[in-house]
């Protein structure tokens, strides 16, 4: 069973999605603005690199969200805590460094591994 305080993990979890969600909005408009003008192909080359640089850590940054969304919903239906594969608690010291975990070790290995 999980001995750490739920509302202190809630709180984490809700403001590392703020955090994202505010560098996500900072990021987005940073591409935006880069597009408005490229006066050559070197300018337009760079840009597009760094806007498709951008594109993969904004993917990856939804991948967070959607984890930490996932989370939240467990901590409101008290299944936080408990692997979403096979069952399991969750180890407490992994859920302390990763709030948003949703998988064991032993799964979380096997899910690497396909």
């Amino acid at each position: 069973m999980l001995t750490t305080n739920l509302q202190s993990i809630k709180e984490t979890l809700e403001e590392q999605r703020q955090n994202l969600l505010a560098f996500v909005a900072t990021k987005q408009n940073s591409i935006n603005v880069k597009n408005l003008s490229n006066p050559d192909n070197a300018d337009r080359a760079l840009t597009s690199r760094n806007n498709n640089r951008d594109m993969l850590l904004l993917n990856h940054i939804q991948g967070q969200l959607d984890d930490i969304d996932g989370a939240l919903k467990r901590l409101e239906t008290g299944t936080y805590g408990i692997c979403t594969n096979c069952g399991d608690n969750i180890q407490p010291g992994r859920l302390e460094i990763m709030a948003a975990v949703a998988l064991c070790v032993k799964c979380q290995r096997i899910q690497e591994t396909k």
